[in-house]
This record gives C-alpha cells, structure tokens and sequence, in this order.
C-alpha cells in the first residue's frame, strides 16, 4: 500500500484475527494444509482474502445456519458490515474467505 493510506489500528488488529480465523478453519474444519493469502488495497479499501484446500462441507445450503452457530464467521461478518465493508465465503475446491473494510487517506 503507497505510503499515504493509513489502516486504523482497530482494521489491522481485526485482520489479523480473521487471518488467524481463517487458517485455524481451514486446519480444524477442513483438514487443510496449504493456503494462499492476499492482502491488497486501494484508495478507499483493504481487502484480506486467504483460500485453502480443505474439504469442508460448508456451502450455500448450510451457510447461514454454520454462520450462526460459530463466532468467528459471524464476528467477520458484524464488523465488516458495521464499518461499511463486505464479506464473502466459499467452499468450492477449499475453503475461499474475503474480507473488505473501507480505509482513509493520509489519517
């Protein structure tokens, strides 16, 4: 990221929970061994996506319903929508978790 875009703290402390999240997932529900993470951003956003290869059986048919019963998912999902970003989670060939938050120049 240039220099100028600045991560508010509580944004790079949640981060690295999520990272955390998702790789313990990925081990304890999916049985994964390799993963894939990807830090990028722009002007107005960072995103963090990491996609392993589990084999989990979470897909759109039990999303909602494993969302709720955990907290981690639901924990992604609460502060991203709060700060005004988004969250998105597939399984398809592994297990694939973004998260997006907005960021602010030059704070």
């Amino acid at each position: 990221l240039p220099d100028e875009i600045r991560i508010p703290h509580d944004h790079a402390v949640f981060l690295t929970g999520v990272l955390r999240e998702f790789l313990t997932n990925g081990q304890k529900h999916g049985h994964a061994d390799s993963y894939v993470v990807i830090l990028m951003g722009d002007s107005a956003h960072i995103r963090l996506e990491v996609v392993d290869n589990g084999k989990s059986d979470f897909d759109s048919s039990n999303e909602e319903g494993r969302i709720q019963k955990g907290f981690g998912l639901k924990k992604m999902i609460t502060y991203a929508q709060r700060c005004g970003g988004k969250t998105s989670f597939v399984n398809e060939n592994g297990f694939h978790g973004m998260v997006e938050l907005p960021i602010v120049i030059g704070e």
